[in-house]
């Protein structure tokens, strides 16, 4: 994998409601509402304040093809224990009809859920981490749907292995979250520029439990696993992100498997960034 240098450029999208226009006096451009996770056009300012909404969906070999990647605005792909790795799919620009299969939470989605505000959606998880989990929901940083504590935002799917066929829908998943449904979404910050510094590529893979193969086409990095394409189950669609993020830091996953299961990923310094744009 070629190493790319990282540049962050912060950009503010703010959405205002237009005043009445004043006779004589040039109104300035409306400012354009966009979606704050993705950056591209929302149709008005209300929607933009609906929760985002992450989903722990597995990826090992048993899961796959999984139902809800082609919808998600992101996909963070999330290293747990025995060397697989687990996808946390966010949605918020765009809703899906089912998603999953939907798997157990885990310490690390700590790191990352509150910052968002977000609605997890998960099935259950290890007593240390639900206690962990739930105080933090109570406490506002975030809404937890757990299939254990609200069963009616699930539903288990035939002709599926459990526990690889519990599903669910955003819409359902908003039903559950209620009246907390609805928040200031923090914005992330985007440019059209390549990074300076960085080294053109037409494609890249990474080695975690498999190998992940990105190719761009043009408009897009084409996703491959194991030499198969990844797509989406529920439509048939490509899974082929715009944008690719590598994140490497030093590896956690060590000790007993209770504690591999209990670590914290070591994203506070986000240590070596490689950025694909």
């Amino acid at each position: 994998m070629r190493r790319l240098a990282l540049c962050v450029v912060v950009v503010f999208a703010v959405a205002c409601g237009a005043s009445a226009p004043v006779p004589g006096i040039a109104q300035p451009a409306a400012k354009a509402v966009v979606w704050p996770l993705r950056g591209t056009a929302a149709p008005n300012g209300d929607v933009i304040t609906r929760r985002p909404i992450v989903v722990k969906v597995p990826n090992d070999p048993a899961a796959r093809p999984q139902s809800g990647l082609a919808s998600a605005d992101m996909i963070w792909e999330l290293p747990v224990e025995g060397g697989i790795t687990r996808y946390a799919l966010l949605f918020h620009s765009q809703d899906a009809s089912q998603v999953g299969p939907v798997r157990s939470a885990r310490l690390s989605d700590l790191q990352y859920v509150p910052s968002l505000k977000a609605i997890l959606a998960h099935v259950g998880g290890s007593e240390p981490v639900l206690a962990k989990i739930r105080p933090a929901a109570e406490r506002g940083e975030f809404v937890d749907v757990d299939e254990f504590t609200k069963a009616n935002a699930f539903e288990r799917v035939g002709g599926k292995q459990a526990p690889y066929n519990a599903y669910t829908s955003t819409a359902k998943l908003r039903e559950a979250a209620g009246d907390s449904a609805r928040i200031d979404v923090p914005a992330f910050a985007f440019s059209d520029e390549a990074p300076k510094g960085g080294t053109p590529a037409s494609s890249f893979s990474v080695a975690l439990s498999s190998r992940a193969t990105y190719t761009w086409n043009g408009g897009s990095w084409k996703r491959a696993q194991d030499g198969q394409a990844t797509k989406d189950a529920a439509g048939g669609q490509d899974v082929s992100p715009v944008n690719v993020v590598i994140v490497r830091d030093r590896d956690p996953w060590h000790g007993g498997r209770h504690r591999r299961a209990l670590s914290r990923l070591p994203l506070d310094g986000l240590g070596d960034r490689d950025r694909v744009p």
